[in-house]
């Protein structure tokens, strides 16, 4: 999710530029800074659009990935909660009128080609542009099933930890932070804190199916990127190769988002330590060795 699937990466379709980053990787709309919770004044401006239906299951998923945290059963799609302390979900339409939003509000442009989380008012956007449009540039196979849902899973899981762990109003993809110049090591250990609620939480919550898809979506994540940065390595061997020799990742410390590959291998590094029969840990062994210079990684570890 330069950025990360944060996250990963969007670009404006109008010609703006897309970034090169999952899940995974923020502050969306600074107005909101001085807002009390729940008076939701960017949901209620998103509230009188017309909406996106939400990706098939996105629901279902956000309802389970949500239970147990005080947003449990108080979720409201397309629409502002009934009662105080609920979490407001929106996809927005590709053919929103963002024009007559910015004239609106000049802050709701942060929430085109990207999904934010607005802690302040508990409210997650998500633009269906992004949903749609960033698979293709950044993985192999991106209009397999398995794959659209893993992505969309990362996507609001991610935007779900950030809510639920307190963080103060991130978005998936480094676009509009760029444009607010919101870069540094402390930004990307929300993303990454991000991530690891996410996968933790996926991992205790659905069986071993679904965690392959998650998992192989993050490993085309690192696998295109290494055919595009350093060529295509020997047929069939993924992860298992040695890339002792080559150097994929771009870390930047004053970067909004961490890197996509490394949130795709942090993920991988996660799932493997909570569920040791995959074999991923021996698997990510000389991968991760190469972490450095990232200093998220080195100093407090996968998930701080």
């Amino acid at each position: 999710m330069n950025g990360s699937a944060s996250s990963s990466v969007a670009g404006r379709r109008d010609g703006g530029g897309r970034g090169a980053a999952l899940a995974l990787w923020l502050t969306a709309v600074a107005s909101i800074a001085g807002c009390q919770p729940n008076d939701y004044p960017i949901g209620r401006i998103l509230a009188s659009q017309r909406l996106a239906a939400p990706p098939p299951g996105a629901i279902e998923y956000l309802d389970r990935m949500a239970k147990t945290t005080r947003y449990s059963g108080r979720l409201a799609v397309n629409s502002l909660p009934a009662r105080a302390g609920g979490l407001a979900v929106f996809f927005l339409r590709r053919d929103l009128d963002w024009e007559r939003l910015r004239r609106q509000e000049a802050d709701l442009m942060a929430l085109r080609d990207n999904c934010c989380a607005l802690r302040d008012e508990a409210t997650i956007s998500c633009d269906s542009a992004f949903l749609e449009t960033f698979l293709p540039s950044h993985v192999d196979y991106a209009n397999l099933e398995t794959t659209r849902t893993a992505f969309v899973r990362w996507v609001l899981g991610h935007e779900l930890g950030h809510v639920v762990l307190g963080q103060g109003g991130l978005h998936f993809a480094p676009a509009a932070e760029r444009r607010q110049g919101l870069r540094n090591l402390a930004i990307q250990r929300q993303e990454y804190a991000a991530d690891c609620w996410m996968i933790r939480r996926f991992l205790a919550l659905y069986g071993k199916r679904d965690e392959a898809d998650l998992e192989g979506l993050a490993m085309g994540f690192i696998n295109f990127r290494l055919r595009e940065t350093s060529g295509p390595p020997p047929a069939g061997v993924g992860i298992l190769y040695d890339y002792s020799r080559l150097d994929p990742y771009d870390f930047r410390g004053d970067a909004s988002h961490p890197d996509l590959l490394l949130r795709s291998a942090r993920l991988l590094h996660v799932a493997a330590s909570v569920d040791t029969t995959t074999g991923l840990s021996v698997a990510l062994r000389g991968f991760t060795a190469r972490l450095v210079p990232d200093p998220l990684w080195k100093d407090r570890g996968p998930c701080s």
